[in-house]
């Protein structure tokens, strides 16, 4: 199954043959009826693999590199893919209140948790980094893992993306913001506008 829409990928061989052969786009067009926006962005929120989250990001940070604010120098497909609220929170992170989309708090209860636990795999949670970040740090608090330990860095150093510069540094950590389930519903929604609008 293509874990970003929910479609079988049983004869991908054979649809790239059909859509290659396809020059008037009529098979394409008849595909993608089939497709919804909603099933997109559903397929971003939850349950997103680490190769498909680094794909996405990279295609994402491709196409901000068009706009002339960004540099156009040619980029590698050579990137580690970070989880910013760490699949191991419990360890670090059991401090930060579970909150809703809106920003309300929730009870710290099984259910919060789970909910929690989901957000972990969605788009909105994953960047890019310029190098990996030592385990003892990937696991911190949002505050040291963008900062770093001692000698250990942190994503700070490694964010020469904008998909971790401008997502992240700038919008979250030097504003001061929270990293919680309510930031990372934000970051999707607006990640899923810019896949969509790729997608045409």
């Amino acid at each position: 199954m293509n874990s970003c829409t929910d479609k079988s990928t049983k004869n991908f061989n054979k649809d790239c043959i059909t859509f290659i052969n396809d020059k008037e786009g009529g098979e394409i067009q008849r595909r993608l009826k089939d497709f919804t926006l909603v099933a997109l962005r559903s397929g971003i929120s939850t349950g997103v693999s680490n190769k498909l989250g680094n794909v996405l990001l990279f295609w994402i940070e491709l196409k901000r590199r068009l706009d002339p604010k960004y540099e156009t120098k040619t980029l590698q497909y050579v990137y580690q893919l970070e989880h910013i609220m760490p699949q191991k929170w419990e360890d670090n992170w059991k401090d930060v209140v579970y909150v809703d989309e809106n920003g309300n708090t929730l009870p710290d209860n099984e259910k919060s948790k789970a909910d929690r636990y989901i957000k972990i795999y969605s788009l909105g949670n994953m960047t890019l980094l310029n190098g990996r970040l030592n385990a003892s740090i990937g696991n911190k608090d949002f505050k040291t893992k963008m900062e770093g330990m001692g000698r250990k860095k942190g994503v700070i150093k490694y964010s020469s993306l904008s998909v971790t510069k401008d997502d992240l540094v700038e919008k979250i950590y030097r504003q001061n913001k929270q990293w919680n389930e309510q930031t990372i519903i934000e970051r999707e929604k607006y990640l899923g506008d810019e896949i969509i609008s790729l997608w045409g």
